[in-house]
């Protein structure tokens, strides 16, 4: 069984949080349920100061 889930994440330019961790609960859930993270897809748009930027995860369920 496959599940595909896309995550939008915000990031500001010139902000002093240089790295912030974050965790994502349905991301983290399909984990904690047996699924495997096969693709990471980075969706690329053009850069402006506030950006929200996606990644789609592709996560396999072999059992």
């Amino acid at each position: 069984m496959q599940k595909v889930i896309v995550i939008t994440s915000n990031g500001m330019i010139g902000s002093n949080d240089k790295f912030l961790e974050t965790e994502y609960p349905t991301l983290s859930q399909a984990l904690k349920e047996g699924y495997k993270v096969t693709q990471v897809i980075p969706v690329v748009k053009p850069a402006t100061t506030n950006t929200y930027y996606e990644t789609i995860f592709i996560l396999d369920n072999l059992r």
